[in-house]
């Protein structure tokens, strides 16, 4: 069973070294995730934006 608390960190690390693998830039990360409702949906309730 996964340890949530570890699970995290590792699931950004993973995403992080992809995006870098394909050459991805923050701004087009951050339109990826913006096409997924949810994802934009729990950053806009924690960040406000």
């Amino acid at each position: 069973m996964w340890d949530v608390e570890c699970r995290s960190p590792l699931r950004c690390e993973l995403d992080s070294a992809f995006n870098h693998l394909y050459g991805l830039s923050r701004e087009d990360t951050a339109n990826i995730l913006d096409t997924f409702l949810i994802v934009r949906c729990k950053d806009e309730a924690a960040h406000g934006t």
